[in-house]
């Protein structure tokens, strides 16, 4: 079985520890791990104002935007034809933190998932 990656919240950050070889095939599962873990915090009354690590934290961006081609491959830029996240739910999250717009992010990346 896969270890996941553990997400949890230090000084008003979001960090995350990526098990070894988690990003290379899991990238998306990890994406949305960690929106599930926003909505559950800000589900539980966290405080919305906090870093939420952006790319740092999320596990397409590691995959997929640290390599210098700027999201090629990612399903994300796949599916919208834009890098960045541009045009998905994240945008308007950036700018509210709203369990609202976590939620459409984590059903949006849910939509992804490709099943066999």
């Amino acid at each position: 079985m896969t270890k996941q990656p553990i997400f949890e919240i230090k000084n008003s950050t979001l960090t995350v520890q990526w098990p070894r070889t988690y990003l290379k095939s899991n990238a998306l599962a990890g994406s949305i791990a960690k929106w599930q873990f926003i909505v559950d915090y800000l589900k539980a009354g966290g405080q919305p104002k906090i870093d939420y690590g952006g790319k740092d934290t999320c596990a397409l961006c590691q995959r997929y935007n640290y390599t210098g081609s700027y999201c090629k491959g990612c399903p994300v830029e796949m599916i919208i034809g834009k890098p960045f996240c541009r045009n998905t739910p994240y945008e308007a999250f950036d700018l509210t933190n709203s369990l609202e717009d976590a939620q459409a992010e984590l059903t949006f990346l849910q939509s992804l998932v490709v099943t066999k």
